[in-house]
């Protein structure tokens, strides 16, 4: 565990997290710690990345999944204390940095633009990733898109790709282009509609018997947390 300042060992508890999840992460994590003393250890990745470590017993306290369905198999493999508890609902849009805000009014015709590359999450181990797929299938675009998809380990990398300039465009989380907004003023942006996908619900389960963890659990279905969650573009359960 870390140390005080004055020496003493300070309690902590560790946490696997989606990357789309990090920055309010953060955020809450601060706030955790001013109310409890706690120091709170962010480990960040894609979801079906860290659900690997999990199971190959890397020490972590809790594990806040961008999908449901790594920790329920957790669950039912033995490898978690208590139920699975949803804490966000997560959602997609299109930003294209190389193009004016009115390139095009509807998300179905992205492949009227010219561009080379369209970034999104690996579809295999990223929900978000997943859900990109899902939404471009749904609107009949994959096939004229795929040749240009190039896909990041988790959607934190995806929206890297796109913000970096080596992707035209890009479909990330709302909770990512909510943090950095102004930053995409006057370019293209298009929310993707939440039913051209299956639900993105971030589920979260305790791995170990962590009190701090439980304790952390907990203050995410707290007033202020969801506060702090609904303000970065995320729905509640």
């Amino acid at each position: 565990m870390p140390s005080c300042k004055n020496g003493e060992r300070k309690e902590s508890v560790r946490i696997a997290l989606a990357s789309n999840f990090l920055p309010v992460a953060e955020d809450l994590a601060v706030l955790f710690e001013r109310d409890t003393g706690v120091h709170v250890e962010l480990v960040s990745g894609s979801t079906g990345k860290l659900y690997a470590q999990i199971v190959n017993g890397a020490p972590y306290d809790l594990f806040l999944a961008a999908d449901r369905e790594r920790p329920e198999k957790l669950r039912k493999g033995g490898k978690t204390i208590g139920n699975v508890t949803p804490y966000a609902i997560g959602s997609l849009v299109v930003i294209g940095p190389s193009f004016p805000n009115d390139a095009v009014s509807d998300w179905k015709n992205l492949k009227i633009l010219e561009f080379k590359h369209l970034a999104i999450a690996n579809p295999d181990i990223a929900p978000y990733g997943r859900a990109s797929v899902e939404a471009l299938r749904y609107s009949g675009q994959f096939v004229d898109l795929n040749g240009r998809i190039v896909q990041g380990e988790n959607i934190s990398q995806a929206y890297h790709f796109v913000s970096s300039g080596n992707a035209e465009i890009g479909i990330i989380s709302r909770s990512q282009w909510m943090k950095d907004r102004a930053k995409w003023s006057g370019s293209l942006v298009i929310a993707v509609p939440t039913d051209a996908h299956e639900p993105i619900e971030q589920c979260a389960v305790l791995l170990t018997e962590n009190q701090f963890a439980s304790q952390f659990l907990k203050f995410l279905g707290s007033d202020k947390a969801t506060e702090t969650i609904r303000a970065t573009g995320y729905n509640i359960p």
